[in-house]
């Protein structure tokens, strides 16, 4: 007589009521302790930018923006440079 081939269910039944070995359950370690974490996100700088709102004269943000996309931080490095050459 052939032996038949065991259901899902049976297989699942004899995985989850195997014996652990004591040795093997002493080594064991929660499952979200062996993942990496993850951090969301860019990594935080160590000199970021901070948010301000200040009011330019509309002649001098019209020659910056003229200069097309990144003229933010142009204008950034243009007063960077004064500062240099102006110590206050």
């Amino acid at each position: 007589m052939s032996k038949r081939e065991k259901t899902p269910a049976e297989i699942e039944h004899e995985f989850d009521s195997a014996e652990v070995p004591s040795a093997n359950i002493k080594a064991m370690r929660p499952f979200s302790e062996l993942l990496e974490k993850k951090r969301m996100g860019r990594p935080p700088k160590d000199n970021p930018k901070v948010l301000v709102t200040s009011r330019y004269d509309a002649d001098i943000i019209e020659r910056f923006r003229a200069q097309g996309d990144g003229w933010q931080t142009r204008m950034n490095d243009a007063l960077r440079t004064y500062l240099k050459e102006h110590p206050l």
